[in-house]
């Protein structure tokens, strides 16, 4: 059969509603997996669509009309008690049989060893849909992820107040509840239109009201239809600037969509492009529109809900509020300039950093001392006198008027400010780029000076939270603890540095003066996090995760990391890995791993085949040290062949557990000293067959 259920609501948040299609869907074919399976389950996956607008989840899909069959094995009498000798049925399997209704030559008999019983397998016919999904509806909403609900009705929570359930197939309507709200034949269009309430009587009646009316409820024709409706509105010498997060806003802030093009006076250009870009994206929503030199021009365009609205009074307005916004960004600017960034160093004590944890002038001067540690330490040999003045420029904007009113500019600001009085560009490049980067994808800082005030700002922040027991729990980022160490991860791995992380840490901590005003000064809960986070980058990138704790299993260093994931990579292509994989696994297993060893001694080596396995091992020794010293990779996976076959005959023909102690230990001392050195660059042991 074919479903449609439509849950409407008040106006939801656009990252809820952006995120709420895919949670739910997954959690719909969650419910019918643990049901159905093989061609039935593929087909309601492959059926299955889920939509999102601003007031409504529409879920769209093909169902089996009934659930599978069930069989149950009903346990009757004892075969001794229901037959005689002649196996001719007695009262106790005549009883058995009226109980349920059947026949004697329905009945069979099964062997256990408990002995043998007559037995009745019952068929059950399978459940109607129809009489299934009122159960599921409500587990599926429960199970949404919501960052923030409200609870409603019969202690239903949801992200906004839930009023109206349209559930139907195409036999007819089919009655669900959620709380004490119960499904009902209608569909509501725009809030406040006339005639907003509509009648559906099939899934194809409701898809046609949806296009009369203009309503879109696929997000993915929906961000076709705005492409169409903004270039419909520019001519051929403009063009938006292509915001990803705000085309993404704006999906799921309409659900009919009409795009218009206002226009603003020409002097506010006069603005930095990024403060017109940020006025206009983040507060009011806007498009910024460019000619075909890139240069902003004094247009922009809109998107609104409604495509029968009037654009003309719309645009006034909205060309109304834009102007009032960059009036006041006019204002911000020119009162910030009359003012040195310099001379606004000692106002950042009236700016909370870390609830708690002190002002933004402490930690501009943490930076300062962290940045002249980390340039001694990674030798970068920037000049000293220049890293000190600099970087008490880094936080100066956050005091300002137009970073105040428009937070996303810090640094930024920072940067033009500087540009405008005259700072050497490098500087104020700098002051801008050591935000970056703000995630895992976004760019880096392009400046060597940037790069060191980035990841000693990082680096403190990760310092101040985890030492003060301020620690990230659940998916969230409340502390910007993910952000920072994509930031230390991305910054190391560009650069180049080797160094592992608790060296870089301990030698950061041992050489500031405020380590003593920390609580702690174990680090063994940062590197964790930070291990986690190293893995999380690997496996985004592309890397099996088996190979990704092989490799972080051993090391903490980013860069080392991603150099012996490349290895392994490409070693994992070769038909034989696994092979070498477990003559390497193989030669470590009999070791416990609490195991005290003695030290080898090669006069103990009493069979022939454990003193070829030596005499290999020791011929390649030097090679394969200087092999792993020197990243010469491709020498050790050409050692590690060489050696399997001695391996493989040690293990076929000599006995490791024999009753001569001397000679076991011996034995376990030897397959240690051959399997150390491959273990110091990969824990062989986390990789899984066939992935």
């Amino acid at each position: 059969m074919k479903y449609l259920l439509e849950i409407g609501c008040e106006e939801m948040p656009f990252n809820f509603a952006s995120s709420v299609c895919v949670d739910f869907k997954e959690i719909f074919l969650s419910k019918f997996s643990e049901i159905f399976d093989g061609k039935d389950l593929e087909m309601i996956k492959q059926s299955t669509e889920c939509y999102a607008t601003p007031r409504r989840i529409v879920l769209f899909s093909s169902l089996p009309d009934f659930t599978p069959e069930t069989k149950q094995k009903i346990k009757g009498p004892p075969v001794r008690f229901a037959y005689d000798s002649n196996m001719k049925p007695m009262p106790a399997l005549f009883k058995f049989v009226e109980k349920f209704n059947i026949s004697v030559d329905d009945v069979m008999i099964d062997k256990s060893e408990s002995g043998e019983y007559v037995v009745f397998y019952k068929t059950d016919k399978g459940l109607k849909i129809s009489d299934i999904i009122p159960n599921i509806l409500p587990k599926i909403v429960s199970e949404l992820k919501m960052p923030k609900s409200m609870r409603w009705g019969a202690g239903i929570r949801f992200v906004r107040p839930i009023r109206w359930i349209l559930s139907i197939s195409d036999s007819g309507h089919v009655k669900v509840h959620l709380g004490r709200l119960e499904s009902d034949k209608f569909t509501f269009l725009e809030r406040f239109a006339p005639n907003e309430q509509h009648e559906v009587n099939s899934i194809e009646d409701y898809f046609n009201i949806m296009k009369e009316k203009n309503i879109i409820v696929d997000h993915n024709e929906r961000a076709k239809m705005i492409d169409f409706e903004i270039n419909k509105v520019l001519n051929k010498s403009q063009k938006i600037v292509c915001d990803e997060n705000l085309l993404r806003e704006v999906l799921f802030l309409v659900e009919s969509p009409k795009a218009f093009l206002g226009s603003f006076n020409s002097e506010f250009l006069n603005l930095p492009r990024e403060v017109l870009i940020t006025v206009m994206a983040r507060h009011q929503r806007y498009f910024a529109v460019v000619d075909n030199n890139n240069q902003i021009m004094p247009n922009f365009v809109g998107i609104i809900n409604g495509v029968n609205k009037d654009t003309k009074i719309v645009r006034a307005g909205n060309e109304k509020v834009l102007k009032a916004r960059l009036s006041d960004a006019m204002f911000f600017m020119k009162k910030d300039l009359t003012k040195k960034l310099r001379d606004r160093l000692d106002d950042l004590v009236s700016v909370s950093y870390l609830e708690g944890l002190g002002n933004y002038l402490d930690k501009t001067f943490r930076i300062r001392e962290l940045s002249l540690a980390f340039n001694r330490f990674f030798d970068i040999n920037l000049d000293e006198e220049l890293i000190k003045n600099s970087s008490t420029l880094l936080k100066c904007d956050l005091v300002t008027q137009m970073v105040f009113e428009f937070p996303e500019l810090q640094g930024i600001m920072g940067r033009i400010y500087a540009e405008k009085e005259g700072i050497d560009p490098e500087i104020a490049r700098a002051i801008e780029e050591h935000y970056l980067p703000i995630s895992m994808k976004s760019p880096l800082p392009t400046t060597l000076l940037g790069k060191l005030f980035s990841f000693s700002d990082k680096c403190d922040h990760l310092f101040m939270s985890f030492l003060n027991n301020l620690t990230p729990s659940g998916a969230g980022d409340p502390y910007g603890q993910r952000r920072a160490s994509a930031g230390v991860l991305r910054i190391l791995m560009d650069i180049g540095y080797e160094n592992e992380l608790e060296e870089i840490f301990n030698f950061a901590l041992n050489s500031i003066s405020y380590i003593t005003t920390l609580p702690s000064r174990d680090i063994s809960q940062l590197i964790s996090f930070m291990k986690t986070r190293m893995s999380s980058l690997f496996i985004d990138m592309g890397y099996r995760y088996d190979l990704v704790d092989a490799v972080l299993d051993i090391t903490s260093s980013p860069v080392k990391a991603k150099r012996r994931l490349d290895v392994l990579t490409e070693w994992s292509k070769r038909k034989d890995f696994f092979d070498i994989v477990s003559t390497i696994i193989r030669l470590g297993r009999i070791i416990s791993d609490k195991e005290e060893l003695v030290a080898f001694d090669s006069s103990l080596l009493v069979e022939r085949d454990e003193r070829e396995l030596y005499e290999k091992f020791i011929n390649n020794k030097d090679k394969l040290e200087d092999a792993i010293i020197n990243k010469k990779y491709d020498e050790i996976l050409n050692i590690i062949i060489n050696l399997s076959g001695p391996i493989h005959t040690f293990f076929e023909n000599v006995l490791v557990n024999v009753e001569d102690k001397k000679i076991r230990d011996n034995r376990k001392a030897l397959l240690n000293l051959i399997s150390l050195p491959f273990f110091r660059l990969w824990n062989w042991k986390k990789i899984v067959r066939n992935q």
